[in-house]
């Protein structure tokens, strides 16, 4: 064990007065103890100031200037001159710890809140209980104090209670009081270790040596020296150098082992990478968006989604592309809800499928065998498929009185007749490859496919479109009267379709209807004469094409022409000299129906037998109405301008006031020849023509009205030729009229 010797040289005792330093107040329990040894008593002895020193006046007690006069004045003394940096008076560092607030409650308010705040408040205070805590708290202090030894004074207690009573700016000079008796005893301490270090290394320790020590003192007036050798042997020395090479090579083979982990972590961390941004770079080369998330600044995403979408899907249309443990990306499609879906066209008739659209791509199902780009196009059309199904749902708000409506939260019907309808579904992937299958299990196509991918491709296309045109919106200059923000309208999906179908379907009907009278008129014997055409213009690809640089693409006047009313014609031609059109129209807004229009031209006989309603008419039964009147008309004008040609201008037979019956007017006894054209049950309500020939009998006041009279002969014509009557209309009307 080794010690420190200290000697200190003699001073000047003048030097000291002229400039007298503070010296820190340490109290008897701040001196320094150590242990017994005779090198650290002296060294003490050295540095600590003798009794007969001098004594700095601010630290001297109260009586000791008068003793100070009276007493001889003593030698002069060997003494350290401390550095001190304190400008004024102020009280030592204070070793004691800082003051305690008094934690007792300061008024009743206080002591109310503090007893609630226990667990059961003042209904858990009870005479017992407080009885309890007292003797408790006694004991515990008993027993504090018989071990514990108060080492504190009264003059603590003082401090502590005037601390307590002190201002905010008394306390913060106190406290700068401290600082600077601390920086004045770290001061001092530099000066002790500067003087120390300074025969070894004088100029070294030069630089923190103060000046005013250096002048008084000198350099090297202080030293340190060993006074026991280590007890260190060669051989001891040798098993040190031993365990100090054992101790590397442990650690080079550690950071060996820590080297090859990191590399084999480093290698496969480089294939992960290289293969996550193989499938980022591949599908950035497909022509997909990628960039950042914008939530996640450090994450890479792309965009699959529409920028003319409605907003709330035009924020999902980015997804994040994650990497996978062994490296491959993923799309997180998190957002879209997790589960890839489709959207699902069904035509039932008759309560059974007999027709389904089923999507043709079917991937996107987020199954691990799938490569980004898939999944990239699966996430596309699974955005897109939820878009069409939310537009879809909000038309059919406005469609309830074309027997459209919701069936199911994901799910809408629409009637078509009172035995087909048509059904809509949003479906996750999984269940449409199970519909699939099952399909291709029963290795049969349902005859309606056609209708439900057409309708399926309608709808798609019609959303596309919708896009289209807020593209066109927002790119195109508009006029400063009409405002660019027209908030996000009802696309128009499912009307078209309810329009095209209502379309067909009244075409059908108007040709079943002409049809049939033009096929009774044929059993009747007047095939020649009879005959209808039925044309439904198409557009071209001529008038599909775009005219200039500015002009909408093929494409879209498509789609317009779609949008646009559907007009179809049937040319009739009744007998000979009638003829006319029956032009049918279906108008998409404000109100989806067909109305129908009979034309001819201004000279044409029909105006003259039974003039059409210029308004047209809002349904096939008031069509078939107007053909049935206007058909027996045309039949009684017909024959009779044949039977007065053939009696050489006789005037005797004229028409009813009905305009569908003959009759002699000189001669009311004869028989009176009946035309009646109306629908019939047979071939779902087909027209039926039938003569019938009525007693003559005298004329009533009115001139037209017959009297009862007995039931004459009938003949019926039908669409069906075997039901038909056996002769022609000719021959009965010849054997009636000479009769």
């Amino acid at each position: 064990m080794s010690c420190i010797a200290a000697v200190l040289p003699a001073t000047v005792n003048g030097a000291v007065h002229q400039q007298p330093k503070k010296w820190p107040k340490f109290g008897a329990r701040s001196q320094l103890h150590s242990s017994a040894s005779p090198t650290k008593l002296a060294l003490r002895n050295a540095v600590r100031p003798s009794p007969n020193s001098f004594t700095p006046s601010h630290l001297a007690p109260p009586n000791s200037k008068a003793q100070s006069s009276n007493s001889k004045q003593p030698e002069p003394t060997r003494h350290i001159r401390h550095r001190t940096m304190a400008t004024g008076d102020g009280p030592p560092l204070s070793m004691r710890p800082f003051p305690v607030a008094d934690k007792s409650p300061k008024n009743l308010a206080d002591f109310i809140a503090r007893v609630n705040a226990l667990p059961g408040g003042f209904r858990a205070v009870t005479e017992t209980s407080l009885e309890d805590e007292i003797r408790v708290r006694n004991e515990t202090n008993g027993e504090d104090g018989s071990q514990d030894v108060d080492m504190s004074d009264g003059e603590d207690d003082d401090d502590e209670e005037d601390a307590s009573a002190k201002d905010p700016f008394a306390a913060r000079m106190e406290v700068l009081k401290n600082i600077d008796i601390a920086s004045n005893t770290a001061m001092l301490t530099l000066d002790s270790l500067s003087l120390l270090l300074s025969k070894q290394n004088p100029t070294q320790a030069s630089l923190t040596l103060s000046q005013q020590l250096r002048d008084m003192v000198g350099i090297g007036s202080m030293g340190a020296d060993k006074l026991d050798d280590a007890n260190t042997t060669p051989a001891k020395t040798r098993d040190q150098e031993e365990v100090a090479v054992g101790w590397t090579l442990m650690e080079i083979n550690r950071t060996r082992d820590a080297a090859e982990e990191a590399t084999a972590f480093l290698t496969a961390e480089m294939a992960a990478e290289g293969r996550y941004w193989e499938g980022v770079m591949g599908i950035r080369q497909a022509g997909w968006s990628v960039c950042r998330v914008p939530q996640e600044r450090h994450a890479l995403g792309v965009r699959f989604g529409f920028s003319e979408a409605a907003p709330e899907f035009k924020r999902n249309s980015l997804a994040p592309i994650r990497r996978g443990d062994d490296g491959v990306a993923r799309l997180d499609i998190g957002r879209l809800g997790g589960t890839p879906e489709r959207l699902v066209v069904t035509v039932e008739r008759g309560g059974k499928v007999v027709g389904r659209a089923a999507p043709q791509e079917l991937g996107g199902g987020g199954g691990d065998d799938e490569d980004l780009e898939a999944r990239v196009l699966g996430a596309r059309n699974t955005i897109f498929a939820q878009e069409l199904w939310h537009e879809l749902t909000r038309e059919a708000r406005s469609l309830a009185a074309y027997d459209v409506r919701p069936d199911d939260e994901k799910r809408l019907v629409c009637d078509i007749d009172a035995d087909s309808r048509i059904v809509v579904e949003l479906l996750p992937v999984s269940t449409c490859q199970e519909q699939q299958q099952q399909q291709q299990q029963q290795q049969e196509s349902l005859p309606e496919n056609t209708t439900a991918e057409a309708i399926s491709i309608t709808l798609h296309i019609l959303l596309t479109y919708a896009h289209r045109c807020n593209e066109l919106l927002r790119i195109r200059p508009l006029p400063p009267h009409i405002p660019r923000t027209r908030g996000q309208q009802i696309y128009t999906l499912l009307r078209p379709i309810i329009a095209r179908l209502m379309y067909a379907r009244n075409v059908v009907a108007c040709a079943e209807l002409v049809g049939g009278l033009t096929r009774s008129l044929r059993s009747a014997g007047l095939s020649d004469a009879t005959t209808f055409t039925l044309r439904t213009p198409q557009p071209t690809a001529a008038d599909l094409a775009s005219a200039g640089p500015n002009q909408p693409s093929a494409a879209v006047n498509l789609v317009r022409t779609m949008l646009q009313p559907t007009d179809f014609a049937v040319d009739v031609r009744l007998l000979p000299d009638v003829s006319f059109a029956v032009r049918g129209r279906t108008y998409l807004v404000p109100v989806t129906a067909t109305y129908y229009h009979v034309l001819a031209p201004p000279d044409a006989a029909i105006h003259q037998i039974c003039a059409p309603y210029s308004d047209g008419y809002p349904d096939v039964k008031a069509l078939a109405d107007y053909l049935c009147v206007a058909s027996a008309r045309a039949l009684a004008a017909h024959y009779l301008a044949r039977r007065k040609t053939a009696a050489a201008g006789e005037d005797a037979w004229a028409l009813g006031v009905h305009r569908t019956r003959i009759r002699n007017m000189q001669d009311l006894d004869k028989p009176q020849l009946a035309f009646t054209v109306e629908a019939g049950a047979a071939e779902g309500g087909a027209l039926r023509l039938t003569v019938s020939s009525v007693p003559g009998t005298a004329a009533s006041s009115d001139g037209d009205a017959p009297a009862p009279a007995k039931a004459g002969q009938s003949w019926t014509w039908t669409s069906v030729k075997d039901d038909s009557a056996k002769e022609t209309l000719d021959a009965v009307v010849d054997q009636v009229l000479k009769q």
